[in-house]
């Protein structure tokens, strides 16, 4: 069966390619950037926090965290031949983990005042690359105790399992090759899709 062009493919393929694609590739720049510079997380304090949270949101949208997202990666399996449709499906399957991850960061970001919730922001856990990070932190500090118990309980804060993990910039930071492959791929099929359409 052949695919029928959607009256807002066009649309659709700009927002992706040209705005949101093209956004998130260049907020990681700014991202990687940001977590080099000392002097600039000295006078913003939360800015690598805020470009993080920014890039999440975004993936978030192009990959339909929600089902109001009307302008990614499912809507254009919609709009796809066969074949195209097929290596988006793949693309999910390979990406799954890191999407997951970005949708329940998402969710829990947007939704962190709500501490009571069993699903709160706060009620994230760490990876153990954070948690490590943070007891080095508190090892090199002057005010460090070698017989407080709160390493103890930093130890308590890891995650069950990485779905569950509270993206943390440094751990941000190890996800970025695998994101940075996902929008290429992702690109390349988009383009694909349009050539497709091209020759109709």
């Amino acid at each position: 069966m052949t695919a029928k062009i959607n009256d807002n493919y066009y649309a659709l393929l700009y927002v992706v390619t040209r705005d949101l694609i093209y956004r998130i590739k260049q907020k990681i720049k700014d991202f990687q950037y940001i977590h080099k510079s000392k002097s600039l997380k000295e006078k913003l304090r939360d800015i690598e926090f805020v470009y993080m949270h920014s890039i999440i949101f975004d993936i978030a949208k192009l990959f339909g965290a929600t089902k109001s997202d009307k302008i990614g990666l499912k809507q254009f399996k919609n709009i796809s031949p066969k074949k195209s449709k097929d290596k988006l499906t793949e693309l999910e399957k390979s990406y799954g983990d890191i999407f997951l991850k970005i949708s329940n960061n998402r969710n829990r970001i947007i939704a962190h005042i709500n501490i009571s919730n069993k699903n709160a922001y706060f009620n994230m856990g760490f990876s153990i690359e954070e948690i490590n990070k943070k007891i080095a932190d508190c090892k090199n500090s002057a005010y460090f105790d070698p017989n407080d118990s709160f390493i103890e309980r930093l130890k308590n804060l890891k995650a069950k399992n990485r779905d569950n993990e509270r993206y943390s910039p440094s751990d941000f930071l190890i996800d970025i090759p695998r994101i940075e492959k996902f929008l290429n791929e992702f690109t390349l099929i988009i383009d694909e899709v349009n050539i497709y359409y091209c020759k109709k």
